[in-house]
């Protein structure tokens, strides 16, 4: 028998099998589901225990405001207790959750909660003595909210004031805070403000202190990862006593911002009356990571105090690293730490007992940050009293950091050194600039460590990466960049001579070792050494290159590795006890410009140009290189010159370009005003009393065989006679010619 239904009937019945029902967010296993359709349906829920679990499964975008069926009070939250979970009814169609001008939190005492499958969650307007969300146990979790729309904020907390306690917008106080795999996130102008200070002495737990002017985890980790851009904005914390964290406090655990597009902190603020810490974050007992987001910026944060210490304007770590590593472009500007009493260290970033590292992101700039003190100020920009690493970034720019003593002012961007008196931790700093790139500082810098210029590094894949760039000092800027701080902050003055000199002069405390690329002193800046050795790494093909500026190697030797050079031009100044030259090494000497066909100003030129070695000596190895246009080479009193060469045939390169100065009877002075000229040969001396041939210690171009060496003792110069003449190039010929003319002139004249 055949079964006749009516077609209607039959599409119907099809239609039923065929409809797959909306599917909702799944919510976790154990909780009981009610679907939240209206405001009023929440009535019920103002008690839970740690025993309730209730999911909430929105059917339609909800607004809970003083208007609304539920009306939450300072002292009567909107939902007390319990472990809450808030989802969408049909996945495809997430619904948005706002909470807008309450008074006090809006969710309080939870074990957990959570935030999953919306379009928008908004919490604005709100006020009073609570954050809106305090969960006392566990985790909250904000996660996959998101409209799809590039130009709105998915998440967002807004002007919500904390009068008493910690965390403006949240506060886990035992658990952690996750963010994750939403659209675009935005905590604006919220803020925790403490009046009590004996009330936190007595508090069981952290979220009672003035912490984290948008999000506290009391002892927990603050994770915001897998979204859209995220900005701070304008939040802040304060206290008579302690602060911490403009934006984000994590007590007792890490910070981790990931995986993100843009990340800005900005006009963020920690001020106490005792001891601010960390402008925009603070993390105590944990490390603070920002990686794999796209641009980063931190503009304008600040710590205040105005009886104590305010370490970092921007990112504090009170035991634990800073790490910034393989994002877009990065900047700092703007950020400022400042005391009116004891000390400020770090007017960007500081941390106490832990490592800086910013390493592998794109272009890094650090610009107008600043540290003030009465007393101490450590830092215009990092403060890391234990290491500090910078690789592999694509390029890296230091200017207009500084600190201010009291009013007076010097550029130096980083601190690395023990500013607490901690002792544990190698306080190194490494400088890596990546092959094509480079690290350039306009501002001084102090280390108390050994410091490695262009260390190879490890790449995100595990490989390993040379450092060919170059990295910078230069003073060319400091005047200006001083008279232009100093307009700012309205002083009714311009730069003393000290400050600038301060602004150009950057100390090392322990041995530099040059590895790779390039390191370059230049336009009047001073790189100090006290002590140890510069090292200019054996093999590395490194070049340390002094241009208008000083070295200044106090008690120390500068050892020039095979295949390294030591380049010195245009009134270079170099001074250590000795600057040993290996074989393979090259000491270049040169590149004056004479920019005047006055013949006496010329001549004056090349005097000025010379290279000083003061107090020191200068040792040539065998198979070493002097490359040398005859400015000449002034050491001063006390001084050893010395020459190695071996009867197998290793000498010193001595490679002449003409604009050499001329002595007496067409002698080549190369050295003036040295005591002590050892001639060794088989490292044993050779009596200098005798005619000496240079080809036994020279090899070059210039040298032959009745080419002989000269030291004048009475005189205390070193000259080459019979030296020959090689092809020049036009002009550089025209120079010798002009400064041989000069000479004579000056002969006449006696």
């Amino acid at each position: 028998m055949k079964l006749h239904l009516p077609i209607t009937l039959l599409t119907a019945v099809l239609a039923a099998c065929i409809a797959l029902p909306a599917q909702a967010v799944e919510a976790p296993e154990g909780y009981t589901t009610t679907y939240l359709n209206r405001p009023g349906t929440l009535e019920r829920y103002s008690e839970l225990t740690e025993d309730d679990y209730i999911a909430f499964i929105l059917g339609g975008s909800l607004e809970f405001t003083p208007t609304s069926a539920d009306y939450w009070s300072s002292s009567t939250p909107l939902v007390s207790g319990g472990n809450v979970f808030f989802g969408t009814d049909d996945v495809d169609s997430p619904v948005a959750l706002s909470f807008t001008d309450g008074s006090g939190s809006a969710f309080s005492g939870q074990s957990t909660l959570t935030f999953d499958t919306l379009s928008n969650l908004t919490f604005s307007t709100i006020t009073d003595n609570e954050p809106a969300i305090r969960v006392v146990k566990g985790t909250l979790t904000i996660t996959n909210v998101n409209d799809g729309q590039s130009n709105t904020m998915d998440v967002l907390f807004k002007d919500i004031k904390n009068t008493s306690s910690s965390g403006g917008a949240i506060c886990a106080d035992n658990g952690d805070v996750t963010i994750s795999n939403n659209g675009n996130v935005s905590f604006s102008g919220n803020s925790s403000s403490f009046s009590s200070p004996d009330d936190y002495y007595s508090s069981p737990d952290y979220c009672y202190s003035s912490s984290g002017g948008a999000i506290c985890a009391g002892y927990g980790d603050v994770t915001i990862s897998h979204n859209g851009d995220v900005s701070f904005s304008g939040n802040s914390s304060s206290s008579p006593d302690y602060s911490r964290g403009g934006a984000i406090c994590a007590d007792s655990g890490d910070v981790t911002i990931s995986n993100n597009s843009d990340i800005s902190f900005s006009d963020n603020s920690s001020s106490s009356s005792f001891i601010a810490y960390g402008g925009a974050i603070y993390a105590d007992g944990g490390d603070v990571t920002i990686s794999n987001n796209s641009d980063v910026s931190f503009s304008g944060n600040s710590s205040y105090s105005d009886n104590s210490s305010s370490p970092g304007g921007a990112i504090f770590a009170s035991y634990g690293d800073v790490t910034i590593s393989h994002n877009g472009d990065v900047s700092f500007s703007g950020n400022s730490s400042y005391s009116d009493s004891y000390y400020s260290h770090g007017g960007a970033i500081c941390a106490d007992s832990g490592d800086v590292t910013i390493s592998q992101n794109g272009n890094v700039s650090f610009s107008g940050n600043s540290s003030y003190s009465y007393d101490y100020s450590y830092g215009g920009a990092i403060s890391a009293c234990r290491g500090l690493t910078i690789q592999g970034n694509d390029s890296v720019l230091f200017e207009k950091n500084y600190e201010n003593n009291n009013g007076v002012y010097r550029l130096r961007s980083i601190y690395s050194g023990n500013t607490l008196d901690y002792s544990d931790g190698t306080q190194d700093m490494t400088l890596s600039a990546k092959t094509g790139g480079n690290i350039t500082f306009y501002d001084s810098v102090y280390s108390s460590g050994a410091t490695y210029f262009n260390s190879d590094y490890t790449d995100a894949d595990g490989n390993t990466q040379s450092a060919d760039g170059d990295v910078i000092f230069s003073g060319k800027y400091a005047e200006q960049h001083l008279n232009e701080i100093l307009a700012a902050n309205n002083e009714n003055r311009t730069a003393t001579a000290k400050e600038i000199l301060n602004s150009q002069t950057s100390t090392f405390g322990g041995t530099i070792y040059l590895q790779n690329g390039s390191l370059q002193i230049v336009d009047g800046a001073v790189l100090k050494v006290n002590g140890n050795t510069v090292s200019i790494e054996e093999g590395s093909n490194a070049t340390l290159a002094v241009s208008d500026a000083e070295l200044v190697a106090t008690n120390a030797t500068i050892e020039v590795g095979a295949s390294a050079t030591l380049q010195l031009s245009n009134g270079a100044s170099v001074t250590a006890d000795e600057i040993n030259i290996a074989a393979g090494a090259t000491l270049a000497i040169g590149d004056i410009a004479v920019t005047t066909s006055a013949i006496d100003s010329m001549v004056a030129a090349y005097r000025i140009s010379s290279l000083n070695v003061i107090n020191g000596d200068l040792t040539f190895a065998a198979g070493s290189t002097l490359v040398t246009d005859g400015s000449g080479i002034s050491m001063t009193e006390g001084s050893v010159l010395t020459f190695n060469a071996t009867s197998k045939g290793e000498k010193i390169n001595l490679v002449f370009t003409l604009g050499t100065e001329y002595g007496e009877d067409g002698l080549v002075q190369l050295f003036s005003n040295v005591d002590i000229v050892k001639f060794l040969m088989d490292g044993k001396e050779v009596d200098t009393s005798t005619t000496l041939l240079a080809s036994d210690f020279f090899t070059g171009a210039s040298i032959n065989d009745s080419t002989t060496l000269h030291y004048d003792s009475a005189n205390k110069v070193v000259y080459l006679q019979g030296v020959s003449n090689a092809v020049p190039e036009p002009t550089t010929a025209t120079l010798s010619l002009l400064a041989l003319a000069a000479l004579a002139m000056r002969r006449r004249r006696k």
